[in-house]
């Protein structure tokens, strides 16, 4: 049972939270209580469906920050680099990386990096600011409109980048939490 609790421990804090199922965490593996053999197939379910691929499209929003200012798409101008990171105030993983987010940001918005973060559940602003307050969150962020909505997926985080003129750069969105020195990699290689 101790083994089966840590498991499931070890899986809320390194992998993403479904957004549609809070209770409900995606292993990309089939979970069986037989033991596998060599017919036993593995899941190769295809969730691309759920990993819209937005590259080259413009960056457009106007939307609220926590405190109900307006923030519009003109927050990116004058970043290299913005890494849009999706997350729920619920969500542990979500959470979890926040604080080496904002150790990213500090490092790197001298050399144009911008973070912004976008929530979408409603009703949880208490909770959203004592997060931010918690993890020292200095980056922005923003409550998600319709025209963020698109660069979703099912899960969270999930996190897209675009360039300096808000043209989305990513191939694909990167569904769950990375670690500093896993972000540090690819932003890195956007920079260069």
């Amino acid at each position: 049972m101790k083994r089966f609790i840590g498991l499931i421990v070890f899986i809320l804090l390194f992998t993403g939270c479904s957004t549609q199922e809070k209770e409900i965490i995606d292993l990309s593996i089939p979970i069986s209580n037989e033991a596998p053999t060599e017919e036993t197939e593995t899941d190769d379910t295809d969730i691309s469906e759920s990993e819209p691929n937005n590259t080259g499209e413009k960056l457009r929003f106007s939307t609220v920050d926590i405190n109900g200012n307006t923030v519009t798409d003109d927050i990116i101008k004058g970043s290299k680099l913005v890494m849009i990171n999706f997350w729920e105030p619920w969500c542990g993983p979500c959470v979890g990386e926040m604080p080496g987010l904002e150790d990213l940001y500090e490092n790197y918005k001298d050399q144009g990096l911008l973070i912004l973060g976008v929530y979408s559940t409603a009703g949880m602003d208490d909770e959203v600011r004592s997060i931010l307050d918690e993890c020292n969150t200095s980056y922005p962020v923003i409550c998600s409109d319709s025209n963020l909505e698109r660069y979703m997926t099912d899960y969270v985080p999930t996190t897209v980048f675009a360039d300096s003129e808000g043209n989305i750069i990513s191939s694909e969105p990167i569904i769950g939490a990375n670690s500093y020195s896993d972000w540090e990699i690819i932003i890195e290689e956007y920079l260069k």
